[in-house]
């Protein structure tokens, strides 16, 4: 009997090493079940043909009528997105959910299906979500293998017809002025279809016997300002019939300098047009180094661009320093503040913190020495201990007195 519970614990072991090698899902799932409903309402989402289309208002209503399939205590959520997704329902006991909202307020101009699908895996956990698209996403390809968790897939959009549409450009960002550049434009439809592709005086026949892509090339001379777009019958979606391209001289292709660690530098600063301030603090730079780069910007038009971060705006010490007028908000507003700590000296405070070695006294001292260390000058702060009664340790002092 010992044998064989020994084998029985054996196997079980395996079995689930082999379900986190394979990073399978486990085979019984226990809870309450988590499905996130993701609706597109882009405007090519929410073209219509007659009434031969499914639309977002039609997704809303399937989901709803979805909710009576889900047990009371399942959890459910609502997001809708375009150009950006935003949730109209926050997770939810199926038991308390309603989705009588309307599918308003979101720009619809494009779609970024990405950040959709990162937002609907965010709440579903390892739940699963049912997304309804027309799958056009404006923004790059999507990264489908880092969802992870189920996708149920219903299509948006007329449910006949044809679409052709312009689906890549392929072409350099500049080259030297008078050269010829070969741009390789990639047509796709879904369905057959007959016409041109026109740019400027030049045109392409295009001829398609059903779904598929092709390519055409076209021949330009630099720097070129060019539209593409398609000319045949009428189709489904004309948003993505046309497509401009931009090819610049080399002289003109915006010089960048990156400064970030290790080795920050401004030395150059005064060849780019723009300066990209990337997770350097201001003390890695003399004063002089800082003037100059804040007048390259006022009277030359150098572009500035800081980065966040813990070594930008007030934490990398740019407040007081001439770059900080020129930064889109002050590292310090001209509001300023009082505050009082309050700092608890229990006998419990003398255990480890969670997750670290030093006891939670030191960590909450460390994190009060840090905040002291970030506030402005004419700030002022007071501490207050408490055990079985407080006292007023320091009364409050001025940021420049902060090593009271």
């Amino acid at each position: 009997m010992t044998r064989i519970v020994r084998w029985l614990i054996r196997g079980g072991l395996l079995a689930l090493l082999a379900l986190a090698y394979f990073d399978l899902p486990p085979l019984l799932v226990i809870g309450p079940r988590t499905r996130v409903y993701l609706i597109d309402v882009s405007a090519s989402a929410r073209k219509t043909t007659g009434s031969e289309s499914f639309t977002p208002d039609d997704a809303l209503r399937l989901a709803t009528h979805d909710l009576a399939t889900l047990k009371p205590d399942d959890l459910v959520a609502l997001v809708a997105f375009a150009s950006k997704p935003s949730i109209l329902v926050p997770l939810t006991p199926v038991s308390r959910a309603s989705f009588n909202v309307r599918l308003e307020g979101v720009d619809g101009s494009s779609t970024d299906l990405s950040a959709a699908l990162d937002t609907a895996r965010a709440l579903a956990g390892e739940g699963e979500i049912v997304l309804f698209s027309d799958g056009r996403a404006t923004t790059g390809r999507v990264p489908v293998e880092r969802i992870r968790v189920p996708v149920h897939v219903f299509p948006l959009g007329p449910l006949g017809g044809v679409d052709a549409s312009i689906a890549a450009l392929d072409a350099p960002a500049s080259a030297a002025p008078g050269s010829s550049v070969q741009v390789r434009v990639t047509v796709e439809s879904t369905g057959p279809w007959q016409g041109e592709l026109v740019a400027g005086a030049e045109r392409r026949r295009l001829e398609f016997s059903g779904a598929g892509r092709q390519d055409a090339v076209f021949t330009l001379a630099a720097p070129a300002e060019v539209q593409f777009r398609l000319a045949g019958p009428p189709d489904l979606c004309p948003e993505n019939d046309s497509s401009p391209l931009v090819v610049l001289a080399e002289s003109e292709a915006p010089r960048v300098l990156v400064v970030s660690p290790p080795r920050p530098d401004l030395a150059s600063a005064s060849e780019a047009d723009v300066v990209i301030l990337q997770g350097v603090r201001a003390d890695a730079f003399s004063r002089a180094d800082l003037d100059r780069l804040a007048r390259l910007v006022r009277e030359e038009g150098v572009g500035l661009v800081m980065t966040g971060g813990s070594s930008a705006f007030a934490l990398g010490g740019w407040n007081g320093t001439p770059v900080e007028d020129l930064l889109p908000f002050w590292p310090f507003p001209d509001e300023r503040s009082a505050v009082v700590i309050a700092l608890d000296r229990s006998g419990s405070m003398n255990e480890p913190a969670p997750g670290r070695s030093r006891p939670r006294i030191e960590e909450a001292a460390s994190a009060i020495l840090r905040a002291l260390q970030a506030m402005h000058d004419d700030d002022e702060a007071a501490l207050v201990t408490f055990a079985e009664s407080a006292h007023l340790r320091c009364p409050l002092v001025s940021g420049r007195e902060r090593s009271k």
